[in-house]
């Protein structure tokens, strides 16, 4: 459920959830591509055989056709097995969460049957001097912003990586702090630092004062 958060100053907060998983586009379609992949690298496989390793092992006509075949196969089928256990590892919180969906049950104990939805805020920033509007989404939570706002504003730390441990978990900072340097709420510095520009060191202090 979306909610909306305005301020007097031009900025505009929507904490909406982001995309939730779904069998097409997060396993079906990876799996066909690991198939395809596996496909192609056996056919390879089959063809160098065919015109090479072969010929050099002195076979010829249907026992030639054979052995490529089987070689082909089989590198077909390892490659598949490599490819869905790396897919597996990848994605088991996809596929344990579509699991959950067809038992019915929390299977992981997150107290979520299927996958929770990743928080998203949507900030816009209204710049009168300039008569322009940015839209930047935020992929963090608002009590997630909020805490990263009293880090920054009220007991001085940098907007780094470093300084922000234990605020906010090493992948959301590192998802936030892109989607705000992309979006000119914060610039990179030399020495792989970062600073926040005045369009987010605003939203920030809005956070706080909501």
């Amino acid at each position: 459920m979306r909610q909306h958060h305005s301020t007097a100053d031009g900025i505009r907060y929507i904490e909406t959830p982001g995309r939730l998983a779904e069998v097409r586009s997060d396993v079906t379609v990876p799996f066909l591509q690991a198939a395809g992949i596996s496909g192609s690298l056996g056919l390879a496989v089959g063809v160098l055989a065919l015109l090479w390793v072969g010929p050099g092992r002195g076979l010829a006509g249907g026992e030639l056709l054979a052995w490529s075949a089987k070689l082909a196969a089989t590198a077909t089928v390892i490659a598949l097995l490599v490819t869905v256990v790396a897919f597996t590892l990848q994605h088991r919180r996809v596929i344990l969460s579509i699991v959950e969906e067809q038992l019915g049950r929390d299977l992981d104990g997150d107290g979520v049957i299927g996958q929770p939805e990743p928080p998203m805020v949507r900030a816009e920033v209204h710049d009168r001097d300039k008569k322009q509007t940015t839209i930047a989404d935020l992929p963090t939570s608002k009590s997630e912003l909020r805490r990263v706002a009293i880090a920054v504003l009220r007991n001085g730390r940098a907007f780094s990586r470093p300084a922000l441990a234990g605020v906010i978990s090493q992948r959301t900072y590192n998802r936030l702090a892109k989607a705000m340097v992309r979006r000119g709420l914060a610039r990179d510095l030399p020495g792989k630092r970062r600073e926040l520009t005045p369009a987010g060191r605003a939203i920030l202090r809005h956070i706080l004062e909501e």
